[in-house]
């Protein structure tokens, strides 16, 4: 129930901002002609002036388009974190963005046309996205191995005051750390 009623309610705030939104820019129209326009075209009518020419040639597709991008960006990052099993992982850490790059340079390099660039650039990403998820799941069984780290020698425990008091070897006094034997 909870979380139905919080997408009901960034629907609607994302109607809201699409109506303020689309009449925003050099040729303002107030709200209620945005959604009297809207309302029409739904009903079937037809193209009547310049506020239609305006928002449904230029402003609508626009809004559209940035909706249908940001919610294309937000799966791809969910999906990112789930992959990884990580909640900050980004393509950018991940190198992703460099391997997408490396294709499209590879793409420029050889002349080939916009399509190509892009569909090479979108390989280098996959590719980039495959082998960091095959090293990662290569070196999943060593980290589960290792239970705790080993115990630390004398000489650490010295060097670190804070490590050594942490470990009970040390105990902090007015004039500084007493030292004891290890144990």
């Amino acid at each position: 129930m909870r979380t139905a009623t919080i997408l009901l309610s960034l629907a609607i705030l994302l109607l809201a901002v699409s109506v303020v939104a689309s009449g925003i820019g050099p040729f303002r129209i107030p709200p209620l002609d945005v959604l009297k326009a809207v309302l029409h075209r739904v009903a079937g009518g037809s193209e009547t002036g310049a506020i239609d020419t305006v928002l449904f040639n230029i402003r609508l597709p626009r809004i559209a388009a940035a909706a249908f991008v940001g919610a294309a960006l937000a799966a791809a990052g969910a999906a990112y974190q789930s992959l990884f099993r990580n909640p900050l992982v980004s393509p950018d850490i991940l190198g992703v963005s460099t391997g997408a790059g490396l294709g499209a340079v590879i793409g420029i390099l050889l002349g080939f046309p916009v399509i190509l660039i892009q569909a090479l650039g979108f390989g280098g990403g996959l590719v980039t996205v495959a082998v960091v998820a095959a090293l990662a799941r290569s070196l999943r069984p060593a980290w589960t191995r290792i239970a705790a780290p080993p115990e630390t020698s004398g000489v650490e425990k010295l060097v670190s005051p804070a490590g050594a008091v942490m470990s009970g070897l040390q105990r902090p006094s007015a004039v500084g750390p007493v030292l004891e034997p290890p144990p």
